[in-house]
């Protein structure tokens, strides 16, 4: 995702991605920060640890950032039940209905996990779990806040200018000169047929709403990672 703002750049997919780190790391988890130090590298990425206030900036500059976060065996019971029960799950989960489930026995031991922070408003923070699109609502899920949790971190990722290539550079040179010029180019790329791939029903790339983390259907409301390029590129420009 971070990849996703370098202008011009058509980076890996965040399911090739998302394979890659099961192989070397396996299934079961890693260390966040083992693996933020040792794969960021080959990315020309960096990363350091924030606080809720500067991730939140960070989201604001179009930087989605890693959530990690600790529950203790019961604490999985509650989340999983939530997200998985019919009647709440792709809902807001609240401290409140978080405590309300007393009498739940967990079935398996507490762990950390990471995720990944992708928006916040007044109501609630969204994250991009890595659990299939099966999961939840289309593999998203959303709190009011982060008080269910014993301990959390966000890491924040990002690039200097000094990594870019000079074909990066270039890109973003000419950037503001193509968007005059190539106002024909920008209509074709927002008319550009773009089909859902939960609905498999096809809209214009204009239509679509969010951004290089997240793109939301015009006609079933379903969130997705929008891989496709021409897609990217319009959430990208209805932004700027």
């Amino acid at each position: 995702m971070s990849l996703s703002r370098i202008y011009g750049r058509i980076p890996p997919s965040f399911q090739s991605i998302k394979d890659d780190l099961i192989k070397i790391y396996g299934s079961e988890g890693a260390n966040t920060k083992k693996v933020l130090i040792e794969q960021l590298p080959k990315y020309k990425l960096h990363f350091q640890e924030v606080n809720e206030f500067n991730a939140k900036y960070a989201i604001l500059k179009g930087r989605p950032c890693i959530f990690t976060f600790y529950l203790n065996e019961y604490g999985w019971a509650k989340f999983s039940k939530f997200y998985s029960d019919v009647n709440t799950k792709g809902k807001i989960l609240t401290k409140e209905i978080f405590d309300s489930y007393n009498n739940i026995k967990p079935d398996d031991e507490g762990g950390s996990h990471a995720v990944v922070f992708i928006r916040y408003n007044s109501s609630y923070m969204e994250f991009l779990n890595s659990w299939g699109d099966n999961w939840n609502k289309n593999g998203f899920f959303k709190l009011d806040n982060l008080n269910i949790f014993e301990r959390y971190k966000f890491y924040d990722v990002f690039w200097y200018e000094s990594d870019l290539t000079l074909e990066d550079k270039k890109n973003w040179e000419n950037r503001n000169i193509e968007l005059i010029q190539n106002n024909l180019s920008k209509e074709l790329l927002f008319n550009y047929p773009v089909k859902c791939p939960h609905c498999n029903q096809i809209s214009k790339a204009s239509q679509f709403n969010g951004n290089l983390a997240i793109a939301v259907c015009p006609l079933c409301q379903k969130q997705f990672v929008p891989n496709i390029e021409q897609l990217s590129k319009t959430l990208y420009l209805k932004q700027v």
